[in-house]
């Protein structure tokens, strides 16, 4: 059963009409749910299969024949955008609802009130819309500033309509007699009433949320007031027409009654209208808001409600609301039927913060805006999940492929960003939390490949975040596969994030686990030969182990020598320095001294390996010192060293120095050198030539060592033989 299967029978049979509630039509309700239900398999089927499958063709005929079934008894469908949901054929079904949340998702961020299917739709053609839709929201969400949002390019069978400030039906489908949803030149609207404010654009009113609050609050309230006295007018309310009777006549006062259109006066308004927008209009007041707005709002509103009810009874309404905003004081006359209890007057306001405080209260108050979360992500991450969930167990290689290419697509995707991340990483993470077998490393490949060929710049970030997540006991696990990354090279958009990355790597010591070592040289890079530019990148001492861990590998020939040049640059520790200098190049029998000059790293005090090795290199350096050689610069600082670090034949060496004559009478070494070798040979004392600090620590005897290591090269020139860990 394939993870579409799934997904869809999870959802079960669309729900019953729910009995209690009038508003729904049992079988409507069906219908209905039917149509979003194959709008939403349409919009899926194409996450698990591709568009030449079997499944696909079956899928889009299914939902192709739903679609034309109930375009059979009407002359469209249309699906309309209302507050919490979509609406179709008058049900209502809520935003979070399995038939609503992927339309839902989508028509919302566009802004889209209307999507409407026309008779002869096919589903190849609803998917070319779908298509086009998906496009313009991804480019919306990956927008970075505003930009007006036009759909174009829709097959002539499926069109939208974006959300405005306009009037709507409850229910979108025309009555048989005929009829337009808003209303005019083709008939009368279906519920003239109906006006949703959620709908007016932000941009359509006055800046700043707390009074688009306010002036969306007013809508709500000219809403709820209209309708009652149209309502009443419609079905021939007023006096001599229906309850609450009196003088006058409505526009629907029955036989023989005079409409507001005939008469050319008002409509009747019952007085206890009138008596409540006179409270609301004062309570308005009451605010201290800005006339103009009032003024800018009565205008849009009355645009609004002219469609809906009798003209005379709008302009009516905003007469008295824009009289009653511009009168101040004690002159604001009292509409028929108001109540007459005195209004408490606002006390003048006390301010007891600064302009400067009040600004720093506000400022700490703002919340960073984040991401949009994208619906579509989310879908590919839980596919993702779905994937790793079948690679689980003995899969079949037909079920194999078909998630590879599942893998490849959904990783290969332009919109791939956060939640496919965090999917990835916690698949990842889970195949490492223990020594992974081949099964598992099996599925690492299928993850990993795509990433680094389809999103290199993801490479970095999603091990970032696995190794967050790994536990600090099984990141030894992930060390191979990460250090081999670093090595083929890795694109950061944030330098901080390499660097966090490269922090964790270097506490792992990998350098006292052979086995990572052995991992790593089958991994592609070490088998290529390749180093990327980020080993040398991060300042000291990051990366400094891993480092320690190459030049001891296969890699140590090629990266020997950019190794030495880096090391010398960065000129870690004073001794570190001199060896460099005094080794003049990279020996591959000389790597135990890279190694212990990457373990020094940038500490000031010297361990206990790089005495040893430091006193055994600058002596041996001295000691095979070609006379046409001894003006070096290195060689005061080396003479020094010697006198601090005291190894075994450091009396020789500096003996050497101070005595050796050439014509038997002319010294053979350069004062400077004579002066540093006679001070070092003084703090050496007494004990100098038979114990010192290295032979503590458990120096090694040149004489015992590989005299084809020790030897001195004939003709290279080089002052240092390579020096090499017993």
């Amino acid at each position: 059963m394939s993870p579409f299967e799934l997904n869809h029978r999870a959802a079960g049979p669309p729900r019953p009409a729910e009995p209690d509630d009038p508003a729904v039509d049992p079988a409507c309700h069906r219908e209905a749910a039917e149509v979003l239900l194959a709008v939403d398999r349409l919009m899926t089927v194409g996450t698990y299969y591709e568009p030449g499958h079997a499944k696909y063709r079956a899928v889009s005929r299914e939902c192709e024949a739903v679609l034309h079934a109930a375009l059979a008894a009407r002359q469209g469908v249309t699906i309309s955008l209302v507050e919490g949901g979509l609406a179709v054929f008058g049900q209502r079904f809520p935003a979070g609802s399995r038939e609503a949340r992927r339309l839902y998702s989508l028509m919302d961020p566009l802004g889209l009130g209307l999507l409407e299917i026309h008779p002869g739709v096919t589903a190849d053609e609803f998917l070319a819309a779908l298509a086009i839709l998906q496009e313009r929201r991804n480019a919306l969400a990956a927008a970075t500033d505003f930009e007006e949002i036009r759909i174009q390019g829709l097959p002539t069978t499926v069109s939208v309509v974006t959300r405005g400030l306009f009037m709507r039906t409850r229910n979108p489908d025309l009555p048989p007699g005929g009829g337009s949803p808003t209303g005019g030149a083709e008939g009368p609207a279906t519920d003239p009433t109906a006006m949703d404010p959620h709908l007016i654009p932000a941009e359509l009113l006055v800046q700043g949320a707390d009074l688009q609050k306010c002036e969306r609050e007013f809508l709500k309230i000219v809403d709820g007031l209209v309708k009652t006295p149209a309502r009443s007018l419609n079905r021939g309310g007023g006096p001599g027409g229906g309850p609450g009777g009196g003088p006058g006549t409505g526009p629907s006062s029955g036989p023989g009654g005079d409409s507001a259109a005939n008469t050319g006066k008002p409509a009747w308004i019952p007085p206890e209208i009138l008596g409540s927008i006179s409270e609301i209009v004062a309570a308005l007041g009451g605010t201290n808001s800005d006339p103009l707005v009032f003024e800018h709002l009565i205008a849009h509103a009355r645009e609004a409600l002219k469609a809906t009810a009798d003209a005379a009874v709008v302009d009516l309404l905003f007469e008295n609301m824009r009289r009653e905003v511009m009168t101040q004081g004690s002159a604001r006359p009292q509409l028929v039927g108001a109540s007459r209890a005195r209004k408490r007057r606002n006390p003048e306001p006390v301010f007891t913060m600064t302009a400067a405080e009040l600004a720093g209260a506000f400022a700490g108050l703002e919340i960073p805006a984040g991401p949009l979360e994208n619906p579509a992500a989310l879908d590919r991450a839980g596919a993702l999940g779905l994937c790793v969930l079948q690679l689980q167990g003995e899969p079949g290689p037909d079920l194999i492929e078909g998630v590879r290419l599942t893998i490849n697509r959904i990783v290969g995707d332009k919109g791939f960003g956060g939640p496919e991340r965090s999917a990835l990483a916690a698949a990842v993470a889970a195949i490492f939390s223990r020594e992974p077998d081949e099964a598992a490393l099996t599925v690492f490949e299928m993850l990993w490949e795509p990433l680094r060929t389809m999103q290199p710049h993801a490479v970095g970030p999603v091990w970032l975040e696995v190794w967050r997540r790994l536990k600090p006991a099984h990141r030894r696990h992930a060390w191979p596969y990460t250090v081999n990354d670093i090595l083929l090279g890795l694109a950061w958009r944030n330098p901080l994030e390499a660097l966090a990355l490269y922090g964790q790597v270097s506490r792992v010591r990998a350098s006292e686990d052979a086995r990572l070592l052995y991992v790593l040289e089958s991994l592609p890079a070490l088998k290529e030969g390749r180093i990327g530019k980020e080993v040398f990148a991060p300042p000291p001492p990051l990366l400094f182990p891993v480092l320690q861990v190459l030049i001891g590998s296969s890699l140590s020939a090629k990266l020997g020598p950019p190794l030495h040049d880096h090391l010398l640059k960065l000129q870690t520790h004073p001794l570190a320095v001199v060896m460099l200098e005094a080794a003049t190049e990279y020996h591959p029998g000389n790597r135990v001294v890279y190694q212990a000059i990457l373990e020094q790293g940038v500490r000031e005090k010297l361990t206990p390996r790089m005495v040893e090795l430091g006193g055994r290199l600058l002596t041996l350096a001295i000691l095979r010192l070609p006379p046409g050689s001894r003006t070096e610069p290195w060689l005061a600082d080396a003479v020094r060293w010697l006198g601090k670090l005291a190894p075994r034949d450091a009396t020789d060496a500096l003996n050497r120095i101070v005595t050796e004559k050439k014509l038997f009478v002319m010294p053979a070494w350069p004062k400077e050198l004579r002066l540093a070798a006679e001070q070092a040979w003084l703090s050496l004392g007494e004990e100098g030539g038979r114990s010192s600090a290295a032979d503590r620590l458990g120096a090694y005897d040149v004489e015992n060592e590989d005299p084809d290591i020790f030897a001195e090269p004939v003709g290279s020139g080089s002052p240092a033989a390579p020096a090499q860990e017993g």
